[in-house]
């Protein structure tokens, strides 16, 4: 599972504190930070984690496991998006398994950006493809056709 954690503008330093706890209370996960400004602002809150895999995004390439992949401009499918503090993660992971064994072609992303937990789905260059996928999605999961819509986000593209 990879938790990509991003940031716009600064964080305040209570979503410093709530990405930490968030980063701290999983040690099963990889735990990716794509900016340097908030990695160094997070590892002094970040209590441990076993070799933490940390990548620095500059210029909107990143280095991946399988070789280089470039972020676009592109759309995703969001499946799911909750702030209760209690239940949204593990909701959220909840979802992302069984749409992982549905779909083992899609990429699956769950995302914290206080104070929401949010699950997308797929690397989809045109909203037509995000559309196709996010039917695909409700037929397979009627529970969750409410939540389903597609959302423009950057992407990963192999090079």
């Amino acid at each position: 599972m990879i938790v990509a954690v991003m940031a716009i503008s600064p964080l305040a330093a209570h979503e410093v504190a709530n990405v930490a706890r968030a980063i701290n209370a999983d040690t099963t996960s990889t735990i990716r930070i794509i900016q340097s400004p908030l990695l160094e602002r997070l590892s002094d809150c970040i209590e441990s984690y076993t070799e933490p895999v940390v990548e620095i995004e500059q210029n909107d390439i990143a280095d991946s496991e399988n070789g280089m992949q470039t972020r676009v401009a592109g759309y995703r499918v969001q499946v799911f998006s909750d702030n209760n503090q209690r239940t949204a993660k593990g909701e959220a992971r909840s979802k992302e398994k069984q749409l992982r064994g549905a779909f083992p072609d899609f990429g699956t992303y769950v995302v914290y950006n206080s104070p929401f937990w949010r699950l997308k789905v797929g690397d989809f260059r045109t909203q037509h493809e995000a559309e196709a996928a996010a039917d695909e999605i409700k037929s397979r999961f009627p529970s969750f056709a409410r939540e389903v819509r597609v959302v423009r986000d950057r992407v990963n593209v192999r090079r």
